[in-house]
Order: structure tokens, then sequence, then C-alpha cells
């Protein structure tokens, strides 16, 4: 019988003591599982509910630099006393201000932007400036074929609110980025051209003045254009606060895209499937006649409630054509015959518009000479 070591007994002993000892590890290294590790329940994020006013949405995604109210003082005080006009503003904003605002948010830009075309156009897709701009986001023809906006006699995506929007998005996002991330020269420049403002820019740092938005001697038009969105931001933020009310806006989708293979009169298949056809002109207004062009895009925006009526209604629609007489018309508006004597001052006074532009559009120079019976355009074709 072998005698157990005193130290093994004493070990032995401790352990009866704390819950009992049946055995001792041998010599060799016991083999030790590792601990189970616990099992726990995945922790799940509350639902963010999207809020039901698109208004408060927008509100929610603002992202540029907190402004002084000094400073935007007196639009705050215009906007407070003008109820009628955010009524305007609102009723016109509706069916396009959800697409813009998820492009926007898409494109992480801050969704105080989604306001400008309230001060560009009031949200009129028709809307049309002394310039010649259109649209929701008042493209001039030349900035317009630059993002690639198509512009006939018949079609022109500058009133297209998916063309329109898309071409918005990519230059707020390149100017953006010409100002090295300042959002509020991106959005002076929208207004005055990334040209004028960084000239302004050179100007300031050769007198060894600050070169922010609220530093340059921009033209008063700009001056008052950036002060008016961000005055804008704060109404939708907390209209209370400035006496005011801002109907809500549904936060959901206005309108559709239905694929349509047809040359069909909106105004008649509006009607024929319940739908305003005012609202139907406004979504489609890149057609310049109710007669969808031959050679323009079919498919149309329709009110996302009626897509279904308007899906049923489509085959049975007739095929329609734009009157030879109208379009002779259209083409002439847009046109000019040179007659004995003219010079392009007298032909842009006449028609209301800039030498410059005439030049642009027919690619003359100072240089260039007129001959009678030349034809000149007039407006973006």
């Amino acid at each position: 019988m072998h005698s157990i070591h005193p130290f093994k007994l004493a070990v032995c002993f401790l352990l009866v003591i704390l819950g009992g000892c049946t055995s001792l590890p041998s010599e060799k290294t016991a083999e030790i599982e590792p601990p189970v590790e616990p099992v726990l329940e995945p922790l799940l994020e509350p639902i963010q509910e999207k809020p039901k006013n698109l208004w408060v949405e927008i509100a929610s995604g603002y992202g540029l630099p907190e402004v002084p109210e000094q400073k935007i003082e007196k639009n705050l005080l215009w906007l407070s006393k003008h109820q009628n006009y955010m009524d305007k503003v609102t009723k016109q904003s509706e069916p396009f201000l959800y697409y813009v605002t998820e492009q926007f948010r898409n494109n992480d830009i801050p969704l105080e932007l989604t306001l400008i075309p309230i001060v560009e156009s009031a949200f009129n897709p028709n809307a049309q400036s002394r310039s010649k701009a259109l649209g929701l986001w008042q493209f001039l023809a030349r900035t317009g074929r630059h993002f690639g906006l198509e512009q006939n006699l018949l079609y022109d995506e500058r009133r297209d609110v998916i063309a329109s929007t898309d071409a918005a998005v990519r230059y707020l996002q390149y100017l953006h980025k010409y100002f090295e991330g300042d959002w509020l020269l991106a959005i002076a420049a929208y207004n005055a051209g990334e040209g004028r403002v960084q000239r302004t820019i050179k100007q300031n740092k050769k007198l060894g003045k600050p070169t922010d938005f609220w530093s340059l001697p921009l033209p008063k038009q700009t001056q008052h254009y950036v002060p008016q969105i961000l005055a804008l931001s704060k109404v939708v933020a907390n209209p209370q606060a400035y006496n005011l009310t801002i109907e809500p806006i549904e936060n959901r989708p206005y309108f559709t895209k239905v694929n349509n293979s047809k040359t069909i009169d909106m105004v008649h298949a509006a009607k024929m499937a319940n739908i305003n056809p005012d609202i139907m002109r406004k979504l489609n207004a890149a057609h310049t006649k109710s007669i969808i062009a031959p050679s323009a895009p079919k498919d149309l925006l329709i009110p996302i409630d009626h897509q279904d009526q308007f899906s049923n209604i489509l085959p049975s629609l007739p095929i329609a054509s734009i009157p030879a007489n109208e379009l002779r018309a259209l083409i002439s508006a847009t046109t000019y015959v040179v007659k004995s004597g003219d010079n392009l001052w007298l032909i842009a006074k006449k028609h209301k518009t800039k030498v410059k532009t005439l030049q642009q559009l027919n690619n003359l120079s100072e240089k260039s000479i007129l001959r009678p019976g030349q034809k000149l355009k007039i407006s973006a074709p």
C-alpha cells in the first residue's frame, strides 16, 4: 500500500470541503475543454419609421453649416409676411418634391438644396426666364446640352423632372468638388456660374480678404439667392417660428413611369384615365405639344394612383399626329430669315435676346457677315 503524499492529501481535503473530491488528476496534463461562449440574442435596432410629412423628412436631412439668422433676417421677414407664397410653392412642388428628395438623399447632397427649384422656378416645369432658361432647375440651353439634356422643337429635357434632376445632381456635385467642399460657394456658382465666383475669389485673395461666400463681392442677384434658400430651409424646419403654416406633403412617390410605344395625345389620354390634364402636362412637360412627337421618347409619367387605370386604357388609344400647319408655325417661331440691312444687334433687339446668344446658336463670330435670305436660329432647336 502506497502512502499518499501529504500535499495531495491536503488538496483533497480542501476540495472535499468545497464540494467533494473523487480523484486527483494524473501526473499527465489534463485536457481542458474550452469554455462555452454564451449565445447572445442579436440586438434588434428599432425600426425608424419614415415621417409621413415630406417636409419633416427634408428637414431631417439638412447638412449645410449653421448660419446666424441676422445674415438671412430680411429673407425670413419677407417669408413670414407671405403665407400665400408658401401655399403656392407647396402646391406646385407636390408632384416633384419626393422624387427630388430621393435623388438628393441617394447622392449625399444636403436636403436644403431640394429647395433650389422654389427659388429658381417655384417648382413650375414650364417656367422660362428672360435668358431662356427652362424648367424646374432653370437650365440654359448651353448648360443643358453640356449635361446631356436633349433639346429640340418638340421635346426639351430641361422640362423633364427625371432628366433635369439627374443633370442638377451632377452639376451640383461638380460645383461642390470644384469649390473644395464648400456648399455655399457651390450654390452661388449654380446661380452665377463657377467662372464668376472663381474670379471674385481670386480678387479677394489678391486683396488679402476672406474668400467665403459672405465676403465675396458677387452680383446682387447671387447675394440674395443663397440667403433665400437658407431662409426657406429655416422656415421648412420650423414654420411656426415665423408665423407660417406649410401644408403637409405625403412622403411617398407621386408618379411612376408607364411604358408606352405609341404616339398619342396626352390630354385625351389623361381624360380617358380620369387624370387631371394639367397634371399630365406638368409631369410630361418635356413634350412641347400635347401630342407626343414621333421622334420623342414615348414613356410617360403618370400619377401613381392612376397607374392601373392608365395602363388599361392605353392599348385602345388612337395614334395621333401633329397637324402640318402647327409644325410649320412652331419651326418658324424659332428661326429668322435675314433681310437687307439687318444686323445681329437689330435682330437680337427685335426678338428680345442677346447678340452673344445669337452668335452661339449660329456659330457666328464678331466678324461674321449676314446675308439676305440667311436663316438664323433665334432660340435653341
